[in-house]
């Protein structure tokens, strides 16, 4: 039984094609940015924690000193900005869940492949102002005098990144669906 393929056919397969390829190399970053951070180089990190520790001295005044095996050291704030202060795992989820949710919304292979970008970007930025604030807040936080003799110093800055990490995803979730919504990109079956 031979088949003959529509032009309308041959570019729903293309569509498929370009929308794995987003996903698989969506996938593969992911994948690589976890590789980032189990390998505990500063150096590779430094895209964030370089940002990050310019919030934090901008915001508080607190200049910093970059120690190889440390990171970014605030001496007059008490902490230093690591490796786990980088929110890699957190960007992996951002980008994952902007590129999952969204892409498919995106009309054309050269906006798909714009906004794929655009979203990398995008997940960034956000990245570093959520590492930010968190690290602002559980400075200040910890200082109270309530925290500041807790012994619970640890188990507080946790909470505080899981507050801050989960409320950045939805804030940017609930954004990202707005938008797409005004769009008039209401159905997950538009064309791809």
């Amino acid at each position: 039984m031979n088949i003959k393929l529509s032009l309308k056919d041959k570019r729903s397969i293309d569509k498929e094609t370009l929308m794995n390829g987003l996903f698989a190399g969506a996938s593969v970053l992911a994948a690589g940015s976890i590789l980032l951070y189990t390998k505990n180089d500063l150096q590779h990190l430094d895209f964030i924690l370089r940002p990050v520790s310019s919030l934090v001295y901008w915001t508080t005044g607190s200049a910093s000193s970059y120690l190889e095996e440390t990171g970014y050291v605030h001496e007059t704030l008490g902490i230093s900005i690591g490796a786990s202060c980088s929110g890699i795992h957190f960007l992996t989820v951002l980008f994952l869940m902007l590129v999952f949710n969204f892409i498919s919304k995106v009309k054309g292979l050269y906006h798909k492949i714009a906004t794929f970008i655009i979203f990398g970007i995008l997940a960034i930025c956000i990245t570093i102002l959520a590492n930010a604030s968190r690290i602002l807040v559980s400075v200040l936080v910890l200082s109270l005098p309530p925290f500041s003799t807790s012994g619970q110093g640890p188990l507080i800055h946790l909470a505080i990144g899981v507050l801050f990490y989960f409320s950045y995803l939805l804030l940017t979730y609930s954004l990202a669906s707005a938008i797409y919504l005004n769009k008039g990109a209401h159905s997950y079956e538009t064309s791809v």
